[in-house]
């Protein structure tokens, strides 16, 4: 398959499937990566035939060539050679289309779902005198890889999902980049005038333009080149929130030093940093990013540390309180979740459409692993916390719970919920269990001191005395 981008795509379009062809492409190249990569394209692929055919070079076997837009113009050459026995997404598309499912590589079941667990190879048929049957895939690879660069049919290479990061903002706010143009020419502007600096303005509003608000600035944007002294202007552009937030632990260490980034006495004393505490809206984003820019400044000399982190914690999410949902027939006979394929809402047995319904907490209880209605313990409902969001109405306000039980009370619950990695639905009756907890304690300390508490935390144990 090919990406609809794909520079060679017209020399590869016979004239009867031009036209279709044609339109294909219109059509997916209106769709952004996501609508052609995401959960709604995963469920029907799309595509269409050229009329022409590649040549496998080990059997010379002759494969169709098509036109698909899960196939993205950006990632690789844009081109993939579809396995679909043993690649999800090549499998739904060879179904769709009605093309040939061949297992190469042994486990799982075709018929159902690519296999892209581990195996060995089969059905290999001695191609190319390779006899590759009963090796592992990467025994197999390896092999495959030696003998296509020894035959001079290609050679092997490394193919990253990192992409261009897009590192300029059209906003006020933010690093300016050290850039002068000359006669539309940029240079960098030299290392004793820097930092650049923002202008003090009094409105921050878009300049109308599409550019960034600074675009309209003359007394900032015009400037002299420190070099040859002629007219020159800055970029307008500006950093995003990344060139600054990616190295702050290093200005933790040494926070007023107007000279350098650190103090590399200090850096080299106190990195790398021992324990690093963040959450999911960390792990891909924030760390990758602080990681890449930590080991650039390893490689101007900035830091001695080739790692910025050695050891992190990801805090799980707490999620919303359980929801239970019921499904109901048509008559509002309550049928068990067991029964029904909870994304078609039917019945799997007798194809009756359902009703999804919430389910009070105190209509269910739970048996074993699962929850069941009180009224009819044969009835599963299901249970599940979703993250905790506005649009879902499941918000804890910390505030309300502290009004009714208390700051400790809810510490201690946070606390009492589990290992601080794991994902865990809120539940407010249990910080009424904490409230009583810290209760009896409150009771056992004051009968043990007689009531005799001083009412403020002194220097002196005199105070503490009874009597």
């Amino acid at each position: 398959c090919v990406a609809p981008e794909f520079d060679g795509l017209d020399l590869l379009v016979t004239d009867d499937h031009r036209e279709s062809v044609r339109h294909y492409c219109e059509v997916a190249k209106s769709k952004s990566d996501r609508e052609r990569t995401g959960e709604g394209a995963q469920k029907s692929k799309t595509g269409v035939p050229t009329g022409t055919f590649a040549i496998n070079p080990f059997n010379g076997d002759r494969v169709p060539i098509w036109v698909a837009d899960y196939v993205l113009g950006g990632y690789g050459t844009g081109v993939v050679m579809a396995v679909p026995a043993h690649d999800q997404r090549d499998f739904e598309f060879a179904q769709q289309f009605d093309l040939p499912i061949r297992t190469v590589v042994t486990g799982g079941e075709s018929s159902q779902q690519a296999h892209e667990g581990p195996g060995q190879i089969c059905n290999w048929s001695m191609a190319m005198g390779l006899d590759l049957d009963g090796k592992s895939v990467d025994e197999a690879r390896e092999i495959l890889l030696e003998f296509i660069e020894r035959e001079g049919k290609g050679k092997r290479c490394i193919n990253y999902k990192l992409r261009d990061w897009l590192f300029s903002r059209q906003r006020y706010w933010g690093e300016p980049f050290p850039i002068i143009f000359v006669d539309g020419v940029a240079q960098g502007v030299p290392n004793e005038d820097l930092p650049v600096t923002l202008p003090e303005v009094e409105t921050f509003a878009p300049s109308g333009t599409g550019e960034s608000p600074l675009a309209v600035l003359d007394q900032w944007v015009n400037t002299t080149c420190p070099k040859s002294g002629v007219p020159a202007k800055r970029e307008t552009n500006t950093m995003p929130q990344w060139a600054g937030s990616c190295w702050y632990y290093l200005r933790f260490i040494d926070p007023k030093n107007l000279t350098k980034v650190i103090n590399p006495e200090l850096e080299q004393y106190w990195m790398p940093v021992d324990l690093y505490v963040g959450g999911v809206e960390h792990a891909v984003l924030h760390l990758l990013y602080a990681r890449f820019w930590h080991k650039v400044l390893y490689d101007c000399g900035v830091v001695s540390t080739k790692e910025p982190f050695q050891r992190l914690v990801n805090q799980g999410m707490i999620l919303g309180e359980v929801e239970y949902t019921g499904y109901r027939l048509a008559d509002g006979t309550f049928v068990s979740a067991r029964r029904v394929d909870a994304d078609e809402l039917i019945t799997l047995d007798t194809r009756e459409d359902v009703e999804a319904v919430n389910v009070l907490n105190e209509d269910v209880e739970k048996e074993k692993e699962s929850f069941v209605l009180k009224s009819d313990k044969n009835v599963l409902v299901h249970a599940r916390a979703h993250k905790m969001s506005k649009s879902r109405g499941n918000v804890v306000n910390p505030d309300t719970i502290i009004e009714d039980y208390g700051a400790d009370a809810l510490r201690c619950y946070l606390m009492f919920m589990g290992p601080l990695e794991q994902v865990k639905p809120w539940n407010t009756n249990g910080t009424q269990g904490t409230a009583r907890f810290l209760s009896r304690v409150w009771r056992l300390v004051m009968e043990g001191t007689g009531g005799g508490l001083a009412p403020a935390v002194v220097n002196s144990t005199s105070a503490l005395a009874p009597g």
